[in-house]
């Protein structure tokens, strides 16, 4: 049993070094040094690590669109792989997928299907809204769209955020013609 948590560790901690990967790709940065850090904090250390690139992208106040596009294209890439190394083939698969890789990054969120083509998406608690704004959040979520997207087709739009004063984050999900 020992084994398969240690298993899960290195699972999660390549994940977020591959996240860490593409968001500094996308910011056209250098990611920091996290090797040895215990997953939790590496965490963090994403968090910070984000947070500080937005607010250096929003203060210089140009090429934003090509950051969120950058993420945007990074994350879908890395939903493509997971759907293809998980053999993902129905969307509420590649939904409760979300949901898993989510709790990994300190995000307790509940997708839920609403009809054929739309999912109601519900973030109750959020490790990142402690060191996002509402602007960073804004445009860190072009990663959240990307993920999504690559996983199950579609398009993911928020309406509610912690980081905004809500008590909850609110968004829609509208597949189009993904799985």
């Amino acid at each position: 049993m020992e084994q398969c948590a240690e298993f899960g560790e290195h699972v999660k901690r390549k994940g977020l070094r591959e996240l860490f990967g593409c968001t500094a790709t996308a910011f056209e940065c250098e990611a920091p040094a996290v090797a040895g850090l215990p997953y939790d904090e590496m965490l963090r250390a994403y968090a910070r690590f984000t947070a500080v690139q937005v607010e250096q992208a929003l203060a210089r106040g140009a090429g934003l669109p090509e950051v969120r596009c950058r993420l945007y294209t990074a994350a879908y890439r890395m939903g493509e792989e997971l759907r293809r190394t998980f053999g993902i083939t129905k969307t509420a698969e590649a939904l409760a997928t979300v949901e898993l890789l989510y709790r990994a990054l300190g995000i307790t969120l509940h997708v839920e299907l609403r009809g054929g083509s739309t999912a109601e998406v519900t973030v109750r608690r959020c490790l990142f809204s402690e060191y996002y704004s509402a602007s960073v959040c804004q445009l860190v979520a072009s990663l959240d769209d990307g993920l999504f997207s690559g996983l199950s087709g579609g398009r993911l739009e928020f309406h509610r955020r912690i980081t905004e004063g809500d008590g909850y984050c609110t968004a829609s999900f509208r597949m189009q013609g993904g799985l």
